[in-house]
């Protein structure tokens, strides 16, 4: 038993920490602009972000725009959405979206929406993050394209080392090692569409884009410790002292076992006794 007690102090001061990925921070957030003339008629629509989930592991923003003209029009949707099984996963969903159409002999029409999600996270060991992703389109152009980045924070949360950073096109499986730190993920989908003002014929332009990504960190567990805490340092000298004093209580119990006719106090024989006749 007292061995039974050292092994698990021993144990229990050398197993490894479990690691740790701790949720810090998420959000989406989504804009539109359209405009029908010149630059100054741009503007910008609705602008929502949410940062607060409660004990609703989703989150959603979506915002649309819309401009008439007498012989023009242009509309601008984006959604972003994150959703939360536990810190070490999340599931992501972008959207943008511009379709613009005008007459002959128009004003110049414009329409831009971007839409974004992100996640702030922790890891306290080595990890790797992977992601699946497919996209919308499947190849990046000026007026349409998926962006993921990957970075790390600074003690003022701002982005530090990026990992990975710029566009992205079709499907894909990749993945990242950190180490132990503060770190941040985004991706973004952004839409354009403009028609030149004056055209001889009826124009439009329709440009979307939109990702679906799901994210994954899996921590091994932290390196295990030499060094045992000192309540583990007393376990294991409890359990030893125990196991010492039972070793040397059987061991006088097994050598007067040996010779019925010596008494022992400590391990030591103190007097030999007399043995019995048999026939007295």
């Amino acid at each position: 038993m007292a061995w039974g007690v050292a092994m698990l102090a021993l144990a229990t001061a050398l197993a490894p920490a479990s690691a740790t990925v701790t949720f810090v921070q998420a959000g989406a957030y989504s804009q539109t602009r359209v405009g029908i003339g010149g630059p100054d008629t741009i503007q910008n629509g609705p602008s929502d972000t949410s940062l607060d989930f409660g004990t609703d592991p989703y989150v959603v923003s979506k915002s649309t725009s819309l401009d008439e003209g007498f012989q023009a029009q242009v509309e601008a949707s984006s959604a972003g959405a994150g959703s939360f099984d536990r810190p070490d996963r999340a599931d992501f969903f972008v959207r943008s979206s511009v379709d613009a159409e005008v007459l002959a002999h128009q004003l110049a029409t414009h329409g831009a929406a971007s839409a974004g999600a992100f996640y702030d996270f922790s890891v306290d060991t080595e990890s790797t993050i992977s992601f699946t992703i497919d996209t919308v389109p499947v190849s990046a152009s000026p007026t349409a394209y998926i962006m993921v980045d990957l970075f790390s924070l600074d003690a003022l949360g701002l982005p530090s080392t990026y990992y990975r950073q710029g566009y992205f096109a079709g499907r894909g499986m990749p993945s990242y090692t950190l180490p132990a730190g503060t770190y941040g993920f985004a991706l973004m989908a952004f839409s354009e569409g403009t028609i030149p003002a004056d055209l001889p014929y009826k124009g439009g332009a329709i440009s979307s884009a939109s990702a679906n990504l799901s994210l994954s960190i899996l921590s091994p567990p932290a390196p295990v410790s030499g060094v045992p805490e000192p309540v583990s340092w007393a376990m294991m000298l409890t359990g030893f002292g125990l196991s010492g004093g039972i070793m040397r209580r059987n061991r006088g119990r097994t050598d007067h076992a040996r010779d019925p006719g010596q008494t022992f106090q400590r391990g030591r024989p103190l007097q030999r006794l007399p043995r019995l006749n048999a026939r007295g």
